[in-house]
């Protein structure tokens, strides 16, 4: 999706992310998860014109661990060149051709801490990851619109997945079946078009972002033929002049004051 601060959206509140504890078994599973985590919401009005720029730096605050912000770098082609993380972190992308894209994530002394290989199919969409000195691979499959429906992390020969169902564009159901729990997400939207993926640094490569935009996600965990709600997260956002998102803000159930909050700031 470690402490890898590739995509560190979805990991930084321990207290909530209960799925973390299904999903993140070593370091190459949790950076399949984070790539695939954490859909955009909204609680207000905007207008459905917006023309996006690019985002260059993302601020994530939450309720139990220090702010986290990266400052994002582009190349010439509007490439992620660099995400420069306050703590001296950092992920750099290189692309040696049209059909891959090299993650390198390095800590403040500049020591490589892991490196990830993706190959990218005909709709330039992530199509497997492979993982420097190691085995482990994840597979990426879409539907015919271009959407993710499916993913597959193998490694030490025991392959987990997680299916989606897409309907209107959107996600509605997540389903990951585990050895002893079937952990399910489901989603529920504003009647809002999505016109910025923010979840993947304002690009798209693991498929189209979801037309609309989320309102409320909903964590499940069947055991012993029992099934129990985990968590309910309840999203809203702030918009600047251009309507472009410059705050999320994410609760739980009954809560009216926002566990974690990401703030988004832009090129123009």
């Amino acid at each position: 999706m470690e402490q890898n601060y590739g995509m560190f959206f979805a990991l930084l509140d321990r207290k909530n992310l209960l799925m973390q504890k299904i999903l993140l078994k070593n370091r190459c599973w949790a950076i399949f998860c984070c790539s695939v985590l954490l859909w955009a919401g909204i609680s207000c009005s905007k207008s459905d014109t917006v023309t996006p720029c690019l985002l260059n730096s993302v601020i994530t605050q939450s309720d139990s661990l220090p702010a986290i912000r990266g400052d994002i770098t582009y190349d010439f082609l509007d490439r992620i060149e660099r995400i420069q993380f306050a703590g001296g972190n950092f992920w750099q992308y290189d692309y040696p051709n049209s059909s891959t894209i090299i993650a390198n994530n390095f800590d403040a002394n500049e020591i490589l801490l892991q490196r990830t290989y993706y190959v990218l199919n005909q709709l330039n969409y992530v199509k497997i990851a492979t993982y420097e000195n190691s085995t482990a691979q994840t597979t990426y499959e879409y539907n015919t619109n271009g959407y993710l429906i499916k993913t597959n992390h193998t490694e030490n020969g025991e392959t987990n997945s997680i299916t989606r169902t897409i309907e209107n564009g959107n996600i509605v159901l997540l389903v990951q079946p585990t050895d002893s729990i079937l952990y399910r997400e489901t989603y529920d939207y504003y009647d809002m078009s999505n016109n910025f993926n923010l979840d993947d640094y304002g690009r798209n490569l693991f498929g189209k972002a979801n037309t609309n935009l989320l309102r409320q996600r909903v964590f499940l965990q069947t055991q012993t033929m029992q099934t129990d709600t985990a968590a309910i997260w309840l999203y809203s956002y702030t918009f600047d002049e251009n309507n472009q998102v410059i705050e999320q803000q994410i609760y739980t159930q009954n809560s009216l004051i926002p566990f974690k909050s990401i703030s988004y700031g832009y090129d123009c």
